[in-house]
């Protein structure tokens, strides 16, 4: 189950004259002592899900495509269902769904050459799924 941990924590400067300050700190989780790192793969594949349905369904409504309306709706899931998982599985579901999803973008490019959407897509795809790996 995802948990959402919010912090309030006090912070008190030598420069405000001993007035103390409050910041939130917010993670996202699996409990207790969420790295940043992980915290950070949580919002980028939130992000990532987003865009992919909503292009899904941009898909879908200008061009009737149920294939990239199931496709984003699955790849989305399957996505989502790794923020629950063990870190070590979770990596390896998410560079094989990034890695098929990259390799389809591709292919289309390579058909269609033309950038929107699949030469964006790769983009996009690429850079989430190397932002995903360094986090």
């Amino acid at each position: 189950m995802l948990l959402v941990r919010i912090e309030a924590l006090q912070r008190q400067s030598q420069h405000s004259g001993g007035r103390v300050g409050l910041t939130a700190r917010i993670g996202i989780g699996r409990g207790a002592g969420l790295g940043e790192g992980r915290a950070m793969q949580t919002a980028i594949i939130l992000v990532y899900v987003a865009l992919l349905l909503g292009g899904g369904w941009m898909g879908f409504r200008k061009a009737g495509s149920r294939v990239s309306l199931i496709t984003s709706a699955v790849a989305a899931v399957i996505l989502l269902a790794t923020l629950a998982l063990p870190a070590g599985v979770a990596g390896i579901v998410r560079h094989v769904v990034f890695g098929l999803l990259l390799a389809a973008f591709i292919v289309r490019l390579a058909k269609t050459r033309k950038f929107m959407p699949s030469g964006l897509l790769v983009l996009l795809t690429g850079v989430a799924w190397l932002l995903v790996a360094l986090s």
